[in-house]
């Protein structure tokens, strides 16, 4: 950020968490060296606030950044304060400079292999959206996934992942199986305790019937706020 276009505006900041679970479960299952590394999770920093250009007057910027476990830069995002202003590299040097990029965090680049690429035009400024993939040095199971998008001759964003290759690995379905019994057995034990404390709750109302109509929707409000919430805490394992 301090060597960003940005670093002399008022932005606001925000710190966030993101764990990737598809590559942490097979992290703690299938990891065949426990002492290799996979990027697990990352710490996600963004700034966004506004700026006055001299074109466009007031403009609203983002300026984000993601680090993974090490310290290592895995994600970049920032717009560009003069996107409209030419020149523009041709097809061939915004693949060099991707690859340049790539290169100056010590990521192989003879071994990586264009996977995509999407080539839009705004005003007067091309946009070059590159997909690269190599294979992980850590397991034949995983691919290592680096997105580059250059707008003119400005890198406007970096994404580095390491993903699962579906057609060399699936998760068995015992474990998801298994995944499921827990959850179920969860939403069970939350229901159970939901009901008791609903009865409990009710008895001791049961004398005055204005006070029970009260805690019976009470009751029911608290009920079902439980299973609501434990249904969004779950669901992500239901997909």
């Amino acid at each position: 950020y301090y060597k960003s276009p940005f670093v002399d505006y008022n932005l606001q900041q925000d710190v966030d968490l993101s764990i990737d679970d598809d590559l942490m479960h097979y992290a703690q299952l299938h990891l065949p060296d426990k002492d290799e590394f996979l990027p697990i999770g990352r710490w996600e920093i963004n700034w966004t606030g506004e700026i006055q250009t001299k074109k466009e007057g007031t403009k609203e910027v983002q300026f984000s950044v993601g680090y993974d476990f090490k310290g290592n830069l895995i994600e970049l995002e920032q717009d560009s304060p003069e996107l409209n202003n030419p020149p523009n590299f041709k097809e061939s040097e915004a693949i060099l400079e991707a690859k340049r990029y790539l290169h100056s965090f010590d990521i192989d680049t003879a071994s990586v292999s264009l996977r995509n690429k999407i080539i839009n035009k705004e005003d007067l400024t091309l946009e070059y959206d590159f997909l690269f993939t190599k294979p992980s040095s850590v397991s034949s199971d995983l691919i290592e996934d680096y997105h580059v998008t250059i707008s003119g001759r400005n890198i406007t964003s970096y994404r580095a992942r390491t993903i699962i290759d579906r057609e060399r690995f699936t998760f068995p379905e015992s474990e998801h199986d298994f995944e499921v019994a827990g959850i179920i057995t969860s939403l069970s034990i939350w229901f159970l305790t939901g009901i008791f404390l609903t009865v409990l709750f009710f008895k001791r109302l049961k004398h005055d019937l204005l006070e029970f109509k009260r805690g019976l929707w009470l009751g029911v409000v608290i009920l079902v706020l439980m299973w609501l919430r434990v249904a969004l805490e779950d669901w992500a394992e239901w997909q």
